[in-house]
Parts: C-alpha cells; structure tokens; sequence
C-alpha cells in the first residue's frame, strides 16, 4: 500500500480524524497509539504501516490542515493574495476556524510547536520592518500570535458567537496604530 492508494489514504483520514477527536478531550502527551487505533477503527500494524508514532500523525495532521488554510485563504482573497497581517486576512483566517471548528479546538488546545512554529515563522517574517533586532521581532510575534491563538480559544469556546468582523476590529483595536 503506498500512499496515493485510495485505501492508504482512507485510513490515514480516520486516523487524522481520531487525532482531532482525541485532542478535543486530552493533551496530546496523554494519547496512546492504541487510543488513536480504537478510534480509528483500525489495527495497530495500519497505523504502524502510516505513522512512526502519535508525534509523526500530529505532524502530518498539522501540515495538512495549514496546506488545507493556505488554499482557503488564496481562495478567499478580494485580490492576489498578499502575505501581510492585516484586516482581510485576519478576517479570512477567522472565516476558516468558523468553519473548521474541530479542528482548530484540537490544534488550538494542543498548542503544539509542531502547528504554531510555521505560522510564528511567518508573522516574524510579517514583523522584520519594526526592528532589526532579531530577538525582538521573535518576541513581538510571539505576543502577537499569543494573543491572536487566546483569542481564537475564547471565541471557539463560548461557540463562535461574535461575528468574524467585530473579533478582527477587536484584535486590530488592541495593536499600536503605525
């Protein structure tokens, strides 16, 4: 079985899906292979066949659903999308966690690096024009994604009852105008 087999690929999903069942109710650490497995509906020698271990399917589970953001957001973009922090693409990024909600609680509660390190990346990347101080920059963002990720943990949790607009006039309200 390798992986562009219409089987191989089915499966992979509904262990992609247990993951996101699972983070839902525990940490990431507390997650056994044999959990994922009964959740799955799969043998041990499957998931074993796919994954190395839990940290490889988070892994793969993580870069799937930021290709999955990725193509919404150039989807969703009013023109050529640009890579920049700022209103519409905020508004984009909420228009995805509203719709992928199980999703975004599972990767949102874990906080795991194996997520979050790519995005922390790109705002950094976003951010270079503030200082040159690299260390800076790190922690700017590190603050910046910090407060968007709690942000987006409250929304989730009280059922994404504000519209995505006023949660972006809120977030843009709270940053220093430039």
């Amino acid at each position: 079985m390798n992986k562009f087999d219409a089987k191989y690929q089915l499966y992979n999903d509904k262990m992609i899906d247990a993951m996101i069942q699972l983070l839902q109710k525990k940490s990431f650490d507390a997650i056994t292979v044999t959990e994922i497995c009964r959740t799955a509906g799969i043998q041990r020698s499957t998931f074993y066949a796919h994954y190395s271990d839990p940290y490889e399917l988070l892994q793969d589970m993580a870069n799937q659903v930021l290709k999955s953001f990725w193509a919404y957001w150039q989807s969703h973009a009013a023109r050529e999308p640009e890579p920049k922090i700022n209103q519409e693409n905020l508004e984009i990024f909420f228009a995805y966690v509203q719709e992928h909600q199980e999703q975004a609680r599972a990767l949102f509660r874990e906080q795991s690096t194996v997520f979050w390190e790519p995005i922390l990346q790109w705002i950094s990347e976003q951010l270079k024009t503030i200082s040159r101080d690299q260390e800076h920059v790190r922690y700017t963002a590190i603050f910046y994604l910090s407060g968007v990720v709690n942000v987006t943990n409250r929304w989730l949790y009280t059922g994404c009852k504000e519209s995505v607009e006023s949660l972006c006039d809120l977030i843009f309200s709270c940053l220093p105008s430039q």
